[in-house]
């Protein structure tokens, strides 16, 4: 179960049963760094070597060691990258896989109202921008800053036993304020790549919700709006991009400037050595070359910083969903619950959106067990909030809701709605196939279980004229059906389930009489032995119901008659 936390303690969770490919990571870093250090060295013995000796006797023992030397580290730092790419492979595909899994967990159970105030599109962004931006932090750090600061850390003590601590101590010295300065900076622009972030994902929600509802935009020929909409997004992208980038050059500059500090520095403190004759003409090449390495080094960073920055800045703003959500937690020691006879109570119950304007009032409600009732009321009055309450979408102000006199928050929600069917006006359509989209109200049915529930819904006649029957995909919202044809697949997944609430919103009222007529003797199939709660404003369905029950001001008011409904209507 994820919990709001910070990055570096989310990504470690995922590293800590990971620590052997961690190792070997940086192990290859510390090898590269090492490699790094010593082979200016072995120039400087090259060097020395040829200096000293005859240029001629090139078989001379001195010179075919560090030669030797030289080339078996670039075979050993070669068979290194290659482990370090093994090690890769085995922890960044399941990292990633892992992360998504986690995120897309974690907000299949955050509460209904969570959902109510966030863009899909932005969701979606978040959860793979955090799987695919946590690879290339590790990466930043493990294979960029990691190596450069090892790289250092060997060069000062190379060039304190080989050379002269006078060049340790200016390496130190400027690697010190360096890096301090750097971070102290780099946490200043972490501010604005996380609103950069926040900016593109906004934008992709935006984009993906003018798709979504492309049929509209299209009626309405409103598509140069959706344009100039989308591009006041656009400059709000720029500006917060612009900013960063700004940020990002005066840190550059500076950084720029220490590196041409530190050159100075290199280049007094070498004359000055070789003046007093305290350096060989390999010293001065090896401290040049390492210098150069070094310089070469920081100078990536200055690159790296701002990547890791708004990678960072990324992943920090996909983790909000964490911190900007919460988990509908079961209570300690929650059980299974089995509905058998279906008897529904609701206790003094009292519930708002708000907590301060009451949509409920110490509402008391008793369905029995196979009653089928309507629940009626002009629009607003809570009809549909009341069914949530009943399905636990929603937490109660007080009161309780009791299933055959068990109270509903002592169970487990998965076993709560496992009990509970609902069919609402326009079902619930996933791009998926026939097959898959009735399955997915019972997961572990077999296939013939399937087949079984689109026969009793009527189905096979409109499936068989589908394009691939069974194996066609339905389409984002089931684009490929009509609203009759939808209904229809709701009904298969209410039979699939069998549950013994059934619970009806408004299912039928954007159908024609036609396909009503259809509709509604799949429906009375449905609702056999089974307790059934329908929100509808039909006067046909009404007849139907054992009991009419009025939403009013947050009370409930028993009705005897139609007639009496007339005002309700």
């Amino acid at each position: 179960m994820l919990r709001k936390t910070r990055l570096e303690s989310f990504i470690w969770g995922y590293l800590s049963n990971k620590r052997l490919y961690v190792a070997i990571l940086f192990l290859a870093g510390v090898i590269w760094s090492l490699e790094i250090a010593i082979k200016p060295y072995l120039i400087k013995w090259i060097i020395n070597g040829i200096v000293d000796q005859n240029i001629n006797s090139l078989s001379n023992y001195t010179l075919l060691l560090p030669i030797g030397i030289y080339i078996a580290l670039s075979m050993v730092l070669n068979l290194v990258f290659r482990l370090h790419d093994y090690a890769g492979l085995k922890l960044y595909p399941e990292l990633k896989r892992k992360i998504v899994k986690d995120m897309y967990s974690h907000l299949m159970r955050c509460p209904y109202a969570f959902f109510k105030e966030s863009s899909s599109g932005s969701l979606c962004k978040k959860i793979f921008d955090l799987s695919h931006n946590t690879e290339l932090l590790i990466r930043l750090i493990n294979e960029t800053f990691f190596p450069i600061f090892c790289t250092i850390a060997f060069s000062c003590f190379t060039l304190l036993i080989f050379v002269h601590y006078i060049f340790t101590i200016i390496l130190i010295v400027w690697t010190s304020l360096f890096t301090v300065l750097s971070i102290i900076l780099a946490r200043k622009l972490t501010i604005y790549s996380k609103n950069l972030s926040a900016k593109n994902a906004i934008a992709s929600g935006e984009i993906s919700d003018a798709i979504a509802n492309i049929t509209s935009i299209k009626v309405f020929s409103s598509y140069g709006y959706q344009v100039e909409y989308m591009l006041s997004k656009l400059d709000e992208i720029y500006k917060a991009d612009w900013l960063l980038r700004h940020k990002n050059l005066k840190i550059a500059f500076f950084q720029g400037f220490g590196i041409t500090v530190f050159i100075l520095s290199t280049l007094i403190s070498l004359m000055f050595c070789r003046l007093n004759s305290w350096l060989s003409a390999g010293d001065f090449a090896f401290v040049m070359t390492l210098s150069m390495l070094i310089i070469n080094q920081i100078h990536n960073i200055t690159q790296k910083i701002y990547s890791y920055v708004l990678i960072k800045g990324i992943c920090e703003n996909a983790l909000t969903i964490l911190s900007e959500s919460k988990e509908i937690e079961d209570l300690p020691n929650s059980r299974d619950l089995l509905v058998k006879d279906g008897r529904i109570n609701l206790n003094n119950v009292s519930f708002s959106y708000d907590k301060k304007n009451q949509l409920f009032h110490k509402l008391n409600l008793t369905i029995k067990s196979n009653e089928k009732i309507a629940i009626v009321g002009k629009s607003g009055v809570g009809k549909s909030t009341l069914i949530k309450l009943i399905m636990r979408l929603y937490p109660l102000d007080s009161g309780c809701i009791l299933l055959d006199n068990y109270d509903i928050s002592e169970f487990t929600l998965a076993s709560l709605m496992s009990n509970i069917t609902v069919i609402n006006q326009d079902p619930d359509i996933l791009n998926r196939d026939v097959i898959e989209n009735i399955k997915w109200a019972k997961p572990n049915s077999s296939y013939s279980e399937v087949i079984a529930a689109i026969e009793q819904a009527d189905c096979q006649e409109f499936i068989s004229k589908l394009p691939n029957g069974y194996n066609t995909i339905l389409g984002e919202k089931g684009i490929k059906l009509s609203g009759g044809q939808k209904q229809r697949i709701a009904i298969a997944r209410a039979f699939l389930r069998d549950a013994k609430i059934l619970i009806l919103d408004e299912t039928t009222s954007a159908l024609d009489s036609i396909t009503e007529r259809k509709v509604q003797r799949n429906l009375d199939k449905l609702m056999k032995n089974k307790t059934c709660i329908v929100i509808t404003h039909k006067i046909s369905t009404l007849k139907k119901m054992d009991r009419i029950v009025i939403l009013r001001n947050g009370i409930v008011v028993k009705s005897r008659g139609l007639s009496y409904l007339q005002n309700e209507l």
